[in-house]
Protein backbone atom coordinates (compact mmCIF):
# COMPACT_ATOMS: atom_id res chain seq x y z
CA UNK A 1 0.00 0.00 0.00
CA UNK A 2 2.75 2.75 0.66
CA UNK A 3 4.43 1.61 -2.16
CA UNK A 4 1.72 2.11 -4.55
CA UNK A 5 0.25 5.02 -2.85
CA UNK A 6 3.59 7.28 -3.31
CA UNK A 7 4.26 6.21 -6.71
CA UNK A 8 0.76 7.58 -7.74
CA UNK A 9 1.66 10.63 -5.99
CA UNK A 10 4.59 10.67 -8.06
CA UNK A 11 2.95 10.27 -11.32
CA UNK A 12 0.83 13.30 -10.77
CA UNK A 13 0.90 15.68 -13.51
CA UNK A 14 1.94 19.11 -12.06
CA UNK A 15 4.78 16.56 -10.45
CA UNK A 16 7.92 17.54 -12.52
CA UNK A 17 7.32 21.52 -12.58
CA UNK A 18 6.29 21.32 -9.06
CA UNK A 19 9.94 19.38 -8.43
CA UNK A 20 11.99 21.88 -11.08
CA UNK A 21 10.24 24.98 -8.66
CA UNK A 22 11.73 23.34 -5.43
CA UNK A 23 15.26 22.34 -6.62
CA UNK A 24 15.49 25.67 -7.87
CA UNK A 25 14.99 27.50 -4.89
CA UNK A 26 16.75 25.28 -2.87
CA UNK A 27 19.24 26.32 -5.26
CA UNK A 28 18.63 30.14 -4.77
CA UNK A 29 18.56 29.19 -1.18
CA UNK A 30 21.60 27.82 -0.85
CA UNK A 31 23.38 31.22 -3.14
CA UNK A 32 22.05 33.56 -0.75
CA UNK A 33 24.90 35.63 0.80
CA UNK A 34 26.53 34.47 4.08
CA UNK A 35 25.43 35.88 7.11
CA UNK A 36 21.57 35.94 5.26
CA UNK A 37 20.95 32.23 5.47
CA UNK A 38 18.81 32.12 7.81
CA UNK A 39 19.83 28.91 8.93
CA UNK A 40 23.31 31.02 10.00
CA UNK A 41 21.11 33.43 12.01
CA UNK A 42 19.46 30.62 14.38
CA UNK A 43 19.69 30.51 17.74
CA UNK A 44 22.18 34.34 17.54
CA UNK A 45 19.29 36.08 19.86
CA UNK A 46 18.06 35.61 22.90
CA UNK A 47 14.45 36.35 24.15
CA UNK A 48 15.08 40.08 25.29
CA UNK A 49 17.11 40.78 22.18
CA UNK A 50 14.71 39.30 19.46
CA UNK A 51 12.20 42.19 20.95
CA UNK A 52 14.41 44.67 21.45
CA UNK A 53 14.34 46.65 17.68
CA UNK A 54 18.08 47.84 18.39
CA UNK A 55 19.53 44.45 18.81
CA UNK A 56 17.20 43.34 16.19
CA UNK A 57 19.19 45.75 13.55
CA UNK A 58 22.30 45.31 15.07
CA UNK A 59 22.11 41.46 14.75
CA UNK A 60 19.71 40.56 11.61
CA UNK A 61 20.08 41.72 8.08
CA UNK A 62 16.88 43.90 6.34
CA UNK A 63 13.37 42.47 7.77
CA UNK A 64 13.50 41.58 3.59
CA UNK A 65 16.19 39.46 3.25
CA UNK A 66 14.65 37.15 6.35
CA UNK A 67 11.16 37.25 4.36
CA UNK A 68 13.11 36.30 1.25
CA UNK A 69 15.09 33.05 2.92
CA UNK A 70 11.69 32.46 4.35
CA UNK A 71 9.84 32.23 1.11
CA UNK A 72 12.72 30.22 -0.76
CA UNK A 73 12.58 27.88 2.19
CA UNK A 74 9.07 27.30 1.77
CA UNK A 75 9.58 26.83 -2.25
CA UNK A 76 12.19 24.58 -1.85
CA UNK A 77 10.19 22.04 0.29
CA UNK A 78 6.37 22.64 0.21
CA UNK A 79 5.43 22.62 -3.83
CA UNK A 80 5.32 18.66 -4.58
CA UNK A 81 2.83 18.87 -1.46
CA UNK A 82 0.52 20.44 -3.77
CA UNK A 83 0.36 18.08 -6.29
CA UNK A 84 -2.65 16.44 -5.93
CA UNK A 85 -4.83 19.79 -5.05
CA UNK A 86 -3.15 21.54 -8.63
CA UNK A 87 -3.60 18.05 -11.14
CA UNK A 88 -7.55 18.20 -9.08
CA UNK A 89 -7.79 21.76 -10.25
CA UNK A 90 -6.14 21.04 -13.47
CA UNK A 91 -8.40 18.43 -14.48
CA UNK A 92 -11.85 19.45 -13.59
CA UNK A 93 -11.35 23.42 -14.84
CA UNK A 94 -11.23 24.12 -19.04
CA UNK A 95 -8.81 24.56 -20.78
CA UNK A 96 -9.27 28.74 -21.12
CA UNK A 97 -9.79 28.84 -17.32
CA UNK A 98 -6.77 26.70 -16.19
CA UNK A 99 -4.18 29.25 -15.04
CA UNK A 100 -6.95 31.41 -13.62
CA UNK A 101 -7.94 29.11 -10.98
CA UNK A 102 -4.34 27.50 -10.29
CA UNK A 103 -2.84 31.37 -9.72
CA UNK A 104 -5.43 32.10 -6.95
CA UNK A 105 -4.62 28.93 -5.46
CA UNK A 106 -1.12 29.47 -5.17
CA UNK A 107 -1.08 32.87 -4.23
CA UNK A 108 -3.58 31.76 -1.34
CA UNK A 109 -1.41 28.75 -0.31
CA UNK A 110 1.57 31.04 -0.71
CA UNK A 111 0.35 33.85 1.43
CA UNK A 112 -0.65 31.22 4.49
CA UNK A 113 2.90 29.93 4.85
CA UNK A 114 4.63 33.32 4.45
CA UNK A 115 2.37 34.66 6.85
CA UNK A 116 3.29 31.70 9.22
CA UNK A 117 7.03 32.51 9.06
CA UNK A 118 6.32 35.87 11.29
CA UNK A 119 5.84 33.40 13.94
CA UNK A 120 8.22 30.66 12.88
CA UNK A 121 11.08 32.83 12.03
CA UNK A 122 11.29 34.28 14.98
CA UNK A 123 10.57 30.85 16.92
CA UNK A 124 13.29 29.18 14.92
CA UNK A 125 16.30 32.53 15.76
CA UNK A 126 15.13 30.98 19.56
CA UNK A 127 15.16 27.68 19.22
CA UNK A 128 16.99 26.24 16.47
CA UNK A 129 21.01 26.62 18.00
CA UNK A 130 23.09 24.60 20.08
CA UNK A 131 23.69 20.72 20.30
CA UNK A 132 20.38 19.73 21.74
CA UNK A 133 18.21 21.62 19.05
CA UNK A 134 18.44 19.20 16.33
CA UNK A 135 16.99 16.29 18.57
CA UNK A 136 14.93 18.43 20.36
CA UNK A 137 12.94 19.78 17.16
CA UNK A 138 13.21 16.51 15.11
CA UNK A 139 11.60 14.73 18.47
CA UNK A 140 9.06 17.10 18.70
CA UNK A 141 8.16 17.38 15.14
CA UNK A 142 7.95 13.06 15.15
CA UNK A 143 5.21 13.80 18.02
CA UNK A 144 3.32 16.06 16.14
CA UNK A 145 3.26 13.97 13.40
CA UNK A 146 2.00 10.99 15.49
CA UNK A 147 -0.50 13.30 17.10
CA UNK A 148 -4.41 13.48 16.58
CA UNK A 149 -3.85 16.80 15.93
CA UNK A 150 -1.78 16.51 13.11
CA UNK A 151 -3.56 13.63 11.41
CA UNK A 152 -6.52 15.59 11.47
CA UNK A 153 -4.42 18.30 9.38
CA UNK A 154 -3.27 15.78 7.00
CA UNK A 155 -6.89 14.37 6.49
CA UNK A 156 -7.70 18.43 5.57
CA UNK A 157 -5.18 18.21 3.38
CA UNK A 158 -7.02 14.99 0.91
CA UNK A 159 -10.11 17.72 0.70
CA UNK A 160 -10.56 18.23 -2.84
CA UNK A 161 -12.98 21.49 -3.83
CA UNK A 162 -14.98 21.86 -7.04
CA UNK A 163 -15.34 25.07 -7.78
CA UNK A 164 -18.27 26.94 -9.18
CA UNK A 165 -19.01 27.98 -12.75
CA UNK A 166 -18.02 31.66 -13.80
CA UNK A 167 -14.39 32.89 -14.34
CA UNK A 168 -14.69 35.29 -11.44
CA UNK A 169 -16.34 32.67 -8.72
CA UNK A 170 -13.87 30.19 -9.56
CA UNK A 171 -10.73 32.68 -9.05
CA UNK A 172 -12.36 33.33 -5.55
CA UNK A 173 -13.36 30.08 -4.74
CA UNK A 174 -9.35 28.99 -5.82
CA UNK A 175 -8.07 31.70 -3.49
CA UNK A 176 -10.60 30.61 -0.66
CA UNK A 177 -9.11 26.86 -2.04
CA UNK A 178 -5.73 27.73 -1.66
CA UNK A 179 -6.05 29.40 2.01
CA UNK A 180 -7.65 26.52 3.22
CA UNK A 181 -5.44 24.09 2.30
CA UNK A 182 -2.09 26.47 3.37
CA UNK A 183 -4.10 26.44 6.64
CA UNK A 184 -4.90 22.57 6.55
CA UNK A 185 -0.88 21.93 5.00
CA UNK A 186 0.40 24.25 7.93
CA UNK A 187 -1.27 22.48 10.41
CA UNK A 188 1.01 19.15 9.47
CA UNK A 189 3.92 20.23 8.57
CA UNK A 190 5.05 23.49 10.93
CA UNK A 191 7.40 21.83 13.12
CA UNK A 192 9.28 19.92 10.61
CA UNK A 193 9.85 23.32 9.14
CA UNK A 194 11.93 23.76 12.34
CA UNK A 195 14.08 20.68 11.76
CA UNK A 196 16.11 21.66 8.88
CA UNK A 197 17.00 24.92 10.54
CA UNK A 198 18.75 23.39 13.28
CA UNK A 199 21.53 21.40 10.99
CA UNK A 200 24.30 24.05 10.65
CA UNK A 201 26.35 21.80 8.10
CA UNK A 202 24.27 20.43 5.75
CA UNK A 203 21.37 22.32 5.71
CA UNK A 204 20.12 21.87 2.10
CA UNK A 205 20.51 18.22 2.68
CA UNK A 206 18.27 18.26 5.65
CA UNK A 207 15.24 20.47 4.07
CA UNK A 208 15.85 17.92 1.08
CA UNK A 209 15.71 14.84 3.56
CA UNK A 210 12.59 16.80 5.27
CA UNK A 211 10.83 17.45 2.30
CA UNK A 212 11.03 14.03 0.95
CA UNK A 213 9.62 12.42 4.40
CA UNK A 214 6.62 14.97 4.22
CA UNK A 215 5.95 13.92 0.53
CA UNK A 216 5.70 10.28 1.55
CA UNK A 217 3.58 11.23 4.56
CA UNK A 218 1.56 13.01 2.33
CA UNK A 219 0.71 10.37 0.35
CA UNK A 220 -0.34 8.47 2.64
CA UNK A 221 -4.60 8.10 2.91
CA UNK A 222 -6.69 9.79 5.44
CA UNK A 223 -7.28 8.13 8.47
CA UNK A 224 -9.05 8.59 11.92
CA UNK A 225 -7.50 11.49 13.85
CA UNK A 226 -5.77 8.77 16.85
CA UNK A 227 -2.60 8.49 18.16
CA UNK A 228 -0.36 6.41 15.62
CA UNK A 229 3.10 5.69 14.46
CA UNK A 230 4.09 8.88 12.60
CA UNK A 231 2.29 8.42 9.06
CA UNK A 232 6.29 8.72 6.84
CA UNK A 233 7.58 6.09 9.29
CA UNK A 234 5.40 3.47 8.52
CA UNK A 235 5.16 4.14 4.28
CA UNK A 236 9.08 4.62 4.59
CA UNK A 237 8.74 1.13 6.19
CA UNK A 238 6.41 -0.29 3.53
CA UNK A 239 9.07 0.97 1.01
CA UNK A 240 11.89 -0.97 2.53
CA UNK A 241 13.44 -4.17 1.21
CA UNK A 242 11.58 -7.05 3.32
CA UNK A 243 14.75 -8.20 5.23
CA UNK A 244 15.06 -4.70 6.42
CA UNK A 245 11.76 -4.70 7.76
CA UNK A 246 11.89 -7.78 9.37
CA UNK A 247 15.18 -6.30 11.15
CA UNK A 248 13.74 -3.16 12.17
CA UNK A 249 10.90 -5.00 14.85
CA UNK A 250 8.48 -3.02 13.43
CA UNK A 251 4.78 -4.32 12.36
CA UNK A 252 2.40 -2.84 9.74
CA UNK A 253 -0.74 -1.37 11.05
Amino acid sequence: MPLRAVAAHLRLGPMPWLLALAVTALGMSLLLPAGHRLVELCGRLSLAQLADPAARALLLPAPGLLAGGWVLMVLAMMPPLVSAPLAHLWQTTAHAGRWAVVAPFASGYLAVWSLAGLVLVPLALLLASGPAALPLLLGAALVWSASPTGQAARNRCHRMRWLPAGRVRAARAALYYGLAHGGACLGACWPWMLVPLAVQGGHGAAMVLVAVFLLVERAMPAAPALWRVPPGIVALYGLAPSRSRHLTGLRRF
